[in-house]
């Protein structure tokens, strides 16, 4: 079953991404899931692409903020700048956030946005021993240069599911890992995310396609006249 996440939120007409409006906007264009970049900055987390010490603004949304929609979303988050220094810091402010929203955790990926994986299984123990075992961990890969490291370290750890760069993506690999648990980004056209489907890939970010014209797309697919 294919999952569109909205990257960043649905930014259109001028709304900035990771914005509550671009939060807004997406469940306006009927997106199930959503995907945002999270850091930790001045003792909160903040939700913003970039660091937000590079930035003019002087707030950012916050964790709680992005939870508005409590279970109604599933939730990738990205986190830009989690290490093994802050990383207890961090989740304390998540579990707290999640506590305070009532998130279900079934309805969070956690993907600490590092191919270092020696320190990604840093990470994940302390995600577990904040969370349990059954948290939904997201091994990330955006270098073909680490795939056999990637490899390694979803066999050696039995993590299940990789946020991957779509361009990496073979049938190989969804073979490997299966589709359900890619998350693959980013989509900005119909024809990539219907060649990824061929392949099994069910989890997509995407910036410009919304789930209506994924669906219209399929359905005038279906209702097309064949051509002899």
């Amino acid at each position: 079953m294919t999952t569109l996440f909205s990257h960043r939120g649905h930014f259109e007409d001028g709304i900035p991404d990771n914005s509550i409006a671009s939060l807004d906007k997406a469940v306006e264009k009927d997106f199930t899931a959503i995907e945002f970049d999270i850091w930790l900055y001045k003792d909160k987390l903040v939700i913003n692409h970039d660091n937000p010490e590079e930035k003019k603004k002087k707030s950012f949304p916050n964790i709680v903020d992005y939870f508005k929609y409590h279970n109604n979303l599933e939730y990738w988050l990205d986190f830009k700048n989690m290490d093994e220094k802050n990383v207890d810091e961090i989740l304390f402010l998540i579990k707290r956030a999640v506590q305070e929203s009532s998130i279900d955790l079934n309805n969070l990926y956690f993907a600490p946005c590092i191919d270092d994986y020696a320190t990604t299984k840093k990470l994940f123990d302390k995600i577990t021993s904040h969370f349990g075992d059954d948290v939904n961990l997201v091994a990330f890969c955006w270098r073909e240069e680490t795939l056999d490291s990637l490899q390694n370290f979803m066999t050696s750890e039995n993590i299940k599911r990789v946020s991957i760069y779509h361009k990496l993506l073979t049938q190989d690999l969804v073979n490997q890992y299966g589709g359900n648990n890619i998350f693959t980004w980013t989509i900005k056209d119909i024809e990539t995310i219907k060649s990824l489907e061929k392949l099994g890939v069910e989890n997509f970010a995407t910036d410009d396609i919304t789930p209506s014209m994924l669906d219209k797309d399929k359905h005038v697919g279906r209702n097309s006249p064949t051509t002899l």
